[in-house]
């Protein structure tokens, strides 16, 4: 099983992508993606260039199966909820009441 390592100032589509991947996720805690991701729940959050916290977060994962299928999934879950078309519904639903 793989996981992805996520490093970057803000959140962007790659995040979303990752999140559908079905791959566990580490990633910064730094600009928009504490939004997206929640530690423990859906990926594990680690300082921004904390070389040992990464690391120690990849060993968690890998040594980890029930964590890792949870975080998998969890994450999966997230992505099902930001799909164009749920947000397009949801803004659709949002403009009748307006």
């Amino acid at each position: 099983s793989a996981s992805y390592v996520y490093r970057s100032n803000r959140c962007n589509l790659s995040m979303e992508q990752c999140t559908s991947s079905k791959l566990p996720i580490v990633a910064s805690n730094s600009g928009g993606i504490p939004t997206l991701i929640k530690d423990g729940e859906n990926g594990l959050l680690t300082e921004e260039r904390d070389v040992e916290g990464i690391a120690e977060a990849i060993n968690k994962v890998f040594n980890d199966s029930a964590l890792r299928d949870k975080l998998t999934e969890n994450a999966y879950k997230t992505a099902l909820e930001y799909d164009y078309s749920v947000i397009g519904r949801k803004y659709a639903e949002f403009m009748r009441l307006v």
